[in-house]
């Protein structure tokens, strides 16, 4: 988690927008390929892990600062509403990735009145 201000930030830094039709997140996640982000989804949540990698050190000399971190950030999040999971797509471009959840339509089941 990163301070800013005295608020803390989750990481990765995330995005939702709500329309008429899906869930829109979107997710900040630099420097990586699309292999390495693991996205788990159900009617009521998403869940999103992305690894880094350890890069190679250089063999000599030592670090002043060092702030670029391996291994896993997971970020769980709960949605709104329930959505299509079936439906669900998702789209890594620029270091953005961007996951639409269509909502689920509510579908009323008519029942007949006995006499």
């Amino acid at each position: 988690m990163i301070e800013r201000t005295g608020t803390p930030i989750k990481i990765p830094l995330t995005d939702i927008l709500e329309t008429d039709d899906a869930i829109i997140i979107m997710v900040d996640i630099p420097g990586l390929s699309k292999e390495d982000i693991e996205i788990g989804i159900n009617q009521n949540s998403v869940e999103i892990t992305a690894t880094y990698e350890e890069k190679s050190l250089p063999t000599s000399g030592k670090f002043i600062q060092k702030e670029r971190v391996h291994g896993a950030v997971h970020r769980t999040l709960t949605l709104p509403t329930p959505i299509d999971v079936k439906k669900t797509s998702a789209s890594y471009k620029n270091c953005i990735l961007t996951i639409t959840l269509p909502k689920k339509q509510k579908k009323l089941t008519k029942i007949t009145i006995q006499e």
